[in-house]
């Protein structure tokens, strides 16, 4: 007989392609996972997954339970998701998603006065790239920030703007004591630039970048804000960076106005936001958001 454990194992392997993907998904040990899919295929006598170069590809067998194993997931969340919500307590654990850039340079300096507020609850801080699936319960609150006119979440979830973000031309002081100020900051001739890693136009400031900078020198290219960052800190060259992260460092130089935006977004679950914990870690971050709006917007310092 399948139960919902097998479930969870059958879909993460579906979803994530490897044993090993599987295996942080469901944070165990790509042993466990490997065991417990030979258990299922046995009960069932059937193989449910090709082993291919490219991955676990679905079989026939695979593909006729794949539908009704989404069904059974659907309607344990929607359990989980109930029982959350009428939890009355502010106790337990919050799980909260952001980007890294934003949890490292704004949320967690903030998590002190969060728990001396609520010492019974306990914040589990998700970072990464892409966006976490709040109704498979990835996460019970979302900090997103979106490019301006980008929705921030499926129509099923509830989403509530707390900032603009604005982005700056940067430099370190090292960096301008030897190039100097650019005369006009839309104008980045001669100078050395850091830029994206790939085509990512829909990053605020990347146009502007290639506008301003297309006499300039583009000397090394990142993939992340906090690589940004941190090559700009290095001197080695000017970079268009989020004024909330680039200005919790003081070796860092705005050298222009706000020159593009970005929205932060508070995304939750319109059944998870009921629970006691859950609205107590909302309510904050509302709070924190607002009393450093100024500062997000590029308007002055970072209020912690």
């Amino acid at each position: 007989m399948i139960r919902w454990d097998d479930v969870r194992y059958f879909l993460a392997i579906h979803r994530c392609g490897t044993l090993s993907g599987a295996a942080r998904a469901l944070a165990v040990d790509q042993t466990t996972v490997g065991r417990r899919l030979g258990a299922i295929e046995e009960s069932l006598n059937a193989r449910l997954f090709d082993r291919t170069p490219d991955g676990f590809l679905l079989t026939s067998a695979g593909e006729s339970i794949l539908a009704a194993a989404e069904k059974v997931e659907a309607s344990v969340l929607e359990l989980e998701h109930q029982v959350s919500g009428e939890d009355g307590r502010t106790a337990g654990v919050v799980r909260l998603a952001t980007s890294e850039a934003f949890a490292v340079t704004f949320l967690l300096e903030r998590i002190g006065e969060l728990r001396r507020r609520h010492d019974g609850i306990h914040v589990e801080v998700c970072v990464g790239q892409s966006m976490v699936d709040l109704s498979r319960r990835e996460a019970d609150i979302a900090l997103r920030i979106r490019p301006r006119g980008l929705s921030p979440a499926q129509p099923q979830l509830i989403a509530r703007k707390l900032s603009d973000i604005a982005f700056a031309l940067y430099g370190a002081r090292d960096y301008i004591e030897r190039h100097g100020r650019p005369a006009r900051p839309d104008v980045l001739r001669a100078h050395r630039l850091i830029g994206w890693c790939s085509d990512v136009s829909s990053i605020p400031g990347v146009d502007w970048l290639g506008q301003a900078g297309r006499e300039g020198e583009v000397v090394v290219r990142c993939s992340s804000i906090l690589s940004l960052i941190r090559a700009a800190q290095a001197g080695i060259g000017l970079a268009v960076l989020p004024c909330y992260a680039a200005e919790a460092h003081p070796e860092l130089t705005r050298l222009s106005d706000p020159i593009d935006w970005s929205e932060l977004w508070l995304v939750v679950h319109p059944d998870v936001r009921r629970a006691a914990r859950v609205r107590a870690v909302m309510d904050f971050l509302i709070e924190v958001v607002e009393r450093s709006a100024p500062g997000l917007r590029g308007e002055g310092a970072i209020k912690a």
